[in-house]
């Protein structure tokens, strides 16, 4: 497994990639979506274990933060919060596909996260 710091989208968002050792066998993208305004650890860090074990399973994981939340930049345009959230997992699944990583995806998230 194999984990790195990336940024990407108009806002420079960041998150952790979480990558698995070997052939992923074509599975999809996991995305961890925050919950709520907690930032890409998530609750209790259940987000980095989560990324973990699914790349163990052969998942690439992308958790990242929404612009504003933890290392993300704020945003500096007119969208809503729900506009935002929805843009901004377009932007993780464009720079997940961009860099070759996958064209199919799961997102997943608790609270918030599950909502978007």
């Amino acid at each position: 497994m194999k984990e790195t710091t990336v940024s990407f989208g108009t806002t420079r968002l960041s998150g952790v990639l979480t990558e698995p050792s070997g052939d992923r066998g074509g599975r999809p993208a996991v995305l961890l979506l925050n919950a709520g305004l907690l930032h890409r650890v998530g609750p209790n860090r259940i987000y980095v274990t989560l990324a973990r074990r699914l790349a163990a399973a052969g998942f690439p994981v992308l958790r990242f933060d929404y612009s504003g939340l933890g290392e993300s930049e704020p945003r500096r345009d007119e969208l809503t919060i729900e506009q935002s959230t929805l843009t901004e997992g377009r932007e993780a699944m464009d720079f997940l596909v961009a860099s070759g990583i996958a064209d199919r995806f799961v997102p997943m998230g608790l609270c918030a996260g599950a909502e978007n």
